[in-house]
C-alpha cells in the first residue's frame, strides 16, 4: 500500500441504513470523513448516499453480516482501504417475538449477526487501525465503536436472546479495552438507552410507548452518534481510566443505576410480567 498519508481520514459504519448507523454516516460526513456503508437494504444505503455531502470518498458496501460470503467482502474491502481510522459496528436487530417462540432459524440468525459477526469483525479489523499504518491525523487515535444497548444490564424473559447477545458485546469490548488500549486504539462499547430508531417499529411497539414519561426520555439518533463520538475521542485517560462501557443520556444511565439496586428475587418477579 505505501506509506503515502491518505486524503481523507475513513469510518465504516455497519448497518448504516437507518437509526444510529444512518446517524453516525450524517455526522461523520458532516466532518469530511470519507465512509464505507454497508447494511442489508441496499436501497437505503443508495438514498443516504445520494443525501450526504460530496468531497469525501464514500463506498456502499450492501450486505447482510449473518451470511459468511457478505462477511468477507466487507473485509476484503476494509483491507483495501488506505486511511481507515474508525470502525462503528452497529448493525443488529431484535426478534418480534418472545425467544421461546422463535424458530430455530431465528435463533441461530440473531447470535450469528450479534455474536459471531462481532468477534470476526474485531478480530479482523485491529491489525488494520494500528496506528503505525499512515493516516491523515495523529492528534486522535484510531477506534472501534460497538454498539450494544443498555438492555444488555436488564435481561428479561422475552427479549431473552437479543439482551443475552447484547450482554455478549460489552463483555468482549469490555475483555478487550486494555489490550487495545497499550496497542493505542480507543474502544468504545456503546450502550444506547431509549432511542428514536425504526428498531421498535420493527418489534411492533405501539407508539404510545414511545412518548417521555417518568424517568423515561427518548434520545434522537444524531444526539447519540455525536455523544458517543465526543466520549471516544476525550484525552486518554489510560487502561485504568474509564470504561469503555458509555450509556449516553443522563436518565437511562439513572434507570441502569436504579436497576441494579432492585434485589434478584424481585427483579425476576416484575421480569415474569414481561
Amino acid at each position: 500500500m505505501g506509506t503515502d498519508i491518505p486524503l481523507h481520514r475513513i469510518a465504516c459504519i455497519t448497518g448504516a441504513t437507518s437509526g444510529i448507523g444512518e446517524a453516525f454516516a450524517r455526522e461523520l460526513s458532516d466532518r469530511g470523513w470519507g465512509l464505507i456503508l454497508t447494511g442489508r437494504r441496499e436501497h437505503l444505503l443508495e438514498k443516504l448516499a445520494g443525501e450526504l455531502p460530496g468531497g469525501p470518498p464514500l463506498r456502499l458496501v450492501p450486505g447482510d453480516l449473518r451470511n459468511p460470503q457478505d462477511r468477507q467482502r466487507l473485509l476484503e474491502a476494509l483491507k483495501e482501504t488506505p486511511g481507515l481510522e474508525l470502525v462503528i459496528h452497529n448493525a443488529g436487530y431484535g426478534l418480534d417475538r418472545p425467544f421461546l417462540q422463535a424458530s430455530p432459524e431465528e435463533v441461530l440468525a440473531l447470535g450469528e449477526l450479534h455474536v459471531q459477526s462481532t468477534a470476526l469483525l474485531v478480530n479482523q479489523v485491529v491489525p488494520l487501525l494500528c496506528p503505525d499504518r499512515p493516516r491523515r491525523s495523529s492528534s486522535v487515535p484510531p477506534g472501534i465503536i460497538l454498539v450494544s444497548s443498555a438492555a444488555a444490564f436488564l435481561p428479561a424473559p422475552g427479549p431473552a436472546l437479543y439482551t443475552a447477545t447484547k450482554a455478549f458485546i460489552v463483555s468482549l469490548g469490555t475483555a478487550l479495552f486494555p489490550e487495545l488500549s497499550r496497542r493505542g486504539i480507543a474502544l468504545q462499547v456503546l450502550c444506547p438507552g431509549f432511542t428514536r430508531t425504526g428498531f421498535h417499529d420493527h418489534l411492533g411497539w405501539d407508539p404510545q410507548r414511545l412518548q417521555n414519561r417518568g424517568l423515561i426520555r427518548w434520545m434522537a439518533p444524531r444526539d447519540v452518534a455525536k455523544r458517543s463520538l465526543r466520549r471516544l475521542w476525550r484525552p486518554a485517560p489510560g487502561i485504568t481510566g474509564r470504561s469503555p462501557v458509555y450509556v449516553p443520556g443522563f436518565s437511562n444511565r439513572l434507570i441502569l443505576a436504579l436497576a441494579r439496586l432492585v434485589p434478584r428475587r424481585i427483579y425476576n418477579a416484575l421480569a415474569r410480567s414481561w
